[in-house]
């Protein structure tokens, strides 16, 4: 799938948040108004934290700001959060990216499924990176989420593909991709993971839902059992917090893993760590460790980014 080579019009009213992420680093470049700035941050989940350290009081506006750009290599997409009440990129968004564009399967499949796009910057990275791709599902149970990344995608370009009437890109809230692809060579997905004590159990179309809860890795895993094509891939991320679920939903769906990734990272979500009971809960029965090292950081978890097939 071929894209065009031009960004958005990133006007300088608004301000731009682009990230690169390497081994050890996060390359780290912001815009306020006209004045470009760059700076290279030495803890790769840093952008967990910016909201809790005042190191740099211009990045951490821009990181707060409701309305914003950001770009990873390549990509840009719009955050309005205003206009579209949609989680922001993550560390695990980058990890995602970042491993998912170093696999075989990133550079041979013609086929994507995108469970969970969010503001579109994961789902908009493949359509303009993944060379072979010439068809493209992506689903969201928000429709917020959905608009966004509709809007988000307009600047791409596709080989061959350009009919209006053409359905070779979909976004819509259906989570059933099979009634576009039969069978799908990649299928992408950041779900929640977070297990609940049973008094925090959120309601379906809950803010919380978003993260909160397994019944999302749950369906992907069970999803992708049956619309994976025979050496396809299911690329998803998860916390060691939720292991226990993986390890018993992968068994149960068939599915064998392949390779992982892993990084233990700061546990920041204010809605967990402002709730004692969540974590004492996650502490005590799922694993969150305690490392206080600074005020803000005092948990970390360890995320996995897995790539899984159909078994041979």
């Amino acid at each position: 799938m071929q894209s065009s080579t031009a960004q958005p019009d990133l006007a300088p009213s608004i301000p731009v948040l682009a990230l690169a992420r390497g081994l050890q680093t996060l390359q780290v470049s912001y815009r306020k108004g006209n004045q470009q700035y760059h700076c290279l941050i030495d803890r790769p989940d840093t952008l967990a934290l910016i909201t809790y350290e005042s190191i740099n009081p211009d990045l951490r506006e821009v990181y707060l700001s409701a309305r914003k750009w950001v770009c990873y290599e390549n990509t840009c997409v719009l955050l309005d959060a205003d206009r579209w009440p949609v989680f922001r990129p993550t560390m695990d968004t980058l990890y995602l990216m970042d491993n998912l564009s170093r696999m075989e399967i990133f550079h041979r499949a013609e086929s994507l499924v995108a469970i969970g796009t969010g503001c579109g910057l994961d789902f908009k990275y493949c359509l303009k990176n993944m060379p072979n791709l010439r068809q493209a599902y992506g689903t969201d149970i928000n429709p917020a989420a959905v608009q966004a990344t509709r809007f988000n995608i307009q600047d791409i370009i596709f080989s061959g593909r350009n009919s209006p009437e053409d359905n070779s890109i979909v976004v819509t809230t259906d989570p059933d991709a099979r009634a576009l692809c039969t069978l799908s060579d990649l299928i992408i997905s950041n779900p929640a993971y977070l297990p609940s004590p049973r008094y925090t159990l959120c309601a379906p179309d809950s803010f919380e839902s978003g993260f909160a809860g397994t019944a999302m890795l749950k369906y992907v895993l069970h999803y992708a059992a049956g619309a994976l094509a025979r050496d396809g891939r299911l690329v998803m991320v998860f916390s060691d917090l939720a292991h226990r679920e993986y390890e018993q939903e992968t068994i149960r769906s068939g599915l064998v893993e392949v390779s992982r990734f892993s990084q233990e990272v700061s546990f920041k979500i204010d809605l967990v760590v402002n709730d004692p009971e969540w974590v004492e809960y996650l502490v005590r029965e799922r694993g969150l460790k305690s490392h206080s090292v600074r005020p803000g950081t005092n948990y970390r978890h360890t995320i996995h980014v897995v790539a899984l097939a159909r078994p041979r």
